[in-house]
């Protein structure tokens, strides 16, 4: 063996030394142990994202239906203002500025009432304003629930979104608002 053989050979053993790897791979090292449960009773974990200090992570604030509950704030204005409200929520986790969504809002107002004028049908009108409401209220429960690690699947925010799209924007207002 030559002289650089042999160094290379000690420096991976040196390396490896200081690393600790004892050569051979064991089982745990294959398998990863899983999870430890999250209990529902411990303490209530805060996010330490900036400006989000005391949201609540890995839970909702309240239930889809809270609209009913507070019928002033949240359900008023994620019914007639959806445009304004949608832009400072969107704005708030990061996604969108306020103006973007507004204007991208009238954009698709406009849209709809030329796809109205040239079919004179009402349906088509509703349809493609529906559209974009419910991908704006799917998309903001999605990255909320993902940016505070709520538990949850994307076909039941598709199904909150599709059933109730009012009462989807007003969970995601009542759990950022009230931050």
């Amino acid at each position: 063996m030559t002289d650089l053989e042999e160094s290379k050979v000690d420096n991976t053993n040196d390396f490896d030394n200081r690393l600790g790897v004892s050569g051979h791979i064991t089982d745990s090292e294959i398998r990863p142990t899983a999870p430890a449960p999250i209990s529902t009773l411990g303490p209530v974990v805060y996010a330490s994202i900036p400006g989000f200090e005391y949201a609540p992570v890995g839970q909702w604030k309240s239930s889809l239906f809270c609209c009913l509950e507070q019928i002033a704030p949240s359900c008023l204005m994620s019914f007639f203002c959806v445009c304004i409200m949608s832009g400072q929520l969107s704005e708030k986790i990061g996604w969108r500025r306020c103006g973007w969504v507004v204007s991208v809002f009238i954009a698709v107002i406009f849209i709809c009432i030329m796809l109205y004028t040239i079919t004179s049908d009402f349906f088509i009108y509703i349809a493609c304003l529906w559209v974009f409401v419910f991908y704006l209220a799917l998309t903001l429960r999605v990255r909320t629930r993902i940016l505070f690690n709520i538990p949850g699947e994307i076909i039941t925010d598709c199904l909150a979104a599709i059933l109730c799209t009012c009462c989807t924007l007003a969970q995601v207002i009542l759990y950022l608002v009230t931050i």
